[in-house]
């Protein structure tokens, strides 16, 4: 099932070999008590990288490897993000920042996944670690991304302005609430040939999540990675009509579809339910946002929904409001003719920002508004931005203007929907 397109690009205004970037730009000064040099290298051609990483998480080929795939097959690989902390020409620590285009508020919106991030175990609680993150933070913004997603505890990353941002969710599904088998031929492994219509169909059924990945035609962003888990498709006349990855563990699990309409729906019912008899499951679990064709036909067949924040762990920093702003301009522009006001400033990430009308354009001013102004707790931030909190958590919570609040926060169903290839170093 695998496919045998692949693609890289590099990044030719930083070298990939260069062993000194201050003359380019440093955006974090080392501790004081840290003896640290900060290197550009390749997780490809740098055996230093993914040695470093199988150290920091203590096992071989996972952290390791996911660099390198990336580092080769990714479209919008950065080498100017791949950065590796020495003391001495000795590896202390290495990140990683991904460059991903994702869904917020409506808008695509350009930011990076911050994984994977290592330090070596004889370098802890020296400040390896922040002052990699805090190096990379610096330099997306000056490449025109508003932010860094990952997977967290919020005790170290919550201090670089990572909060909460995205849902996980959970249908269980008997077998009986899905259709009699019927005819599942039309399924079949993936091919190169499919890879060019996935990305839309993907976009479509996940139009409204914010979190949602922009994927590539490229046979990383849609080739299974994990152990036991398989991506296939199915087609009718010639044309892509759905298609899965799934895995078959204490139950079946459908980790992603798309489909380009009910037809497809039907197909990926059907499969799942031949799935169930051929691995004698009782039940299927998916892992799709409510507002998925999918998600919504298995909720009116019985299944149960159950939604988590994976405890605060899917977290999302932002680096640019003004620009996360102008990149979200109309759902602004929507807030403010819903709220009858023309000007408004949000206290978001800790900055209080006037957002106005000016003709059809959104006019972003670093100020506060004195008679419409919503202020903002700490640690809400991202995840009124994404939807995973909403006006009624601000107006319960925080006492703001109910009807000013629903105007800007109606809430929504976050999921950062991460392509296969970060599987590789799933658990």
């Amino acid at each position: 099932m695998r496919t045998a397109t692949r693609g890289a690009r590099r990044d030719e205004g930083l070298g990939e070999d260069s062993t000194d970037v201050t003359r380019r730009v440093v955006y974090a000064r080392a501790p004081r008590h840290l003896h640290v040099q900060l290197e550009i290298v390749s997780p490809l051609r740098d055996a230093r990288f993914g040695a470093l990483l199988d150290a920091a998480f203590q096992r071989a080929e996972r952290e390791s490897r996911l660099a390198r795939e990336l580092a080769r097959s990714y479209p919008d690989f950065d080498a100017g993000l791949s950065l590796l902390a020495t003391d001495g020409g000795e590896p202390l620590g290495c990140a990683l920042f991904v460059p991903r285009t994702i869904r917020l508020r409506g808008a695509w919106v350009r930011v990076a996944i911050a994984a994977p991030i290592g330090v070596h175990p004889m370098a802890r609680r020296r400040g390896v670690g922040r002052f990699l993150l805090q190096t990379g933070l610096g330099a997306l913004k000056d490449r025109g991304l508003r932010g860094a997603v990952v997977i967290g505890a919020s005790e170290f990353y919550g201090a670089f302005g990572f909060e909460s941002a995205f849902n996980a969710y959970v249908q269980r599904v008997p077998v009986h609430a899905l259709p009699t088998e019927g005819d599942t031929s039309s399924w079949r492994g993936l091919a190169e040939r499919d890879l060019a219509g996935l990305p839309e169909l993907h976009a479509r059924c996940l139009a409204e999540v914010d979190g949602c990945e922009r994927r590539h035609a490229a046979a990383i962003e849609w080739e299974s990675a994990a152990p036991g888990s398989y991506t296939v498709v199915a087609e009718r006349a010639g044309a892509l009509e759905a298609a899965l990855r799934f895995r078959v563990r204490a139950d079946v699990e459908l980790s992603e579809c798309v489909v380009a309409g009910p037809a497809g729906v039907d197909l990926v019912l059907r499969f799942l339910r031949r799935l169930a008899r051929e691995h004698a499951r009782g039940r299927v679990d998916t892992h799709l946002p409510p507002s998925h064709p999918v998600a919504r036909e298995l909720f009116r067949r019985g299944a149960v929904n159950e939604t988590n924040r994976l405890g605060g762990a899917a977290r999302l920093a932002v680096v640019d409001w003004p620009g996360l702003y102008t990149d979200t301009a109309e759902s602004w522009l929507a807030a403010l003719e819903r709220s009858r006001v023309d000007a408004v400033s949000l206290g978001l990430g800790g900055v209080d920002h006037e957002l106005a009308r000016e003709g059809t354009r959104l006019r972003v001013a670093a100020r506060r508004n004195a008679r419409s102004h919503l202020a903002v707790p700490p640690g809400w931030s991202a995840g009124l931005v994404t939807g995973q909190l909403d006006h009624a958590d601000l107006a319960f919570a925080h006492g703001a203007d109910a009807g000013l609040a629903r105007a800007f926060f109606p809430g929504g169903t976050p999921q950062w929907s991460y392509a296969p290839v970060f599987e590789i170093a799933d658990e």
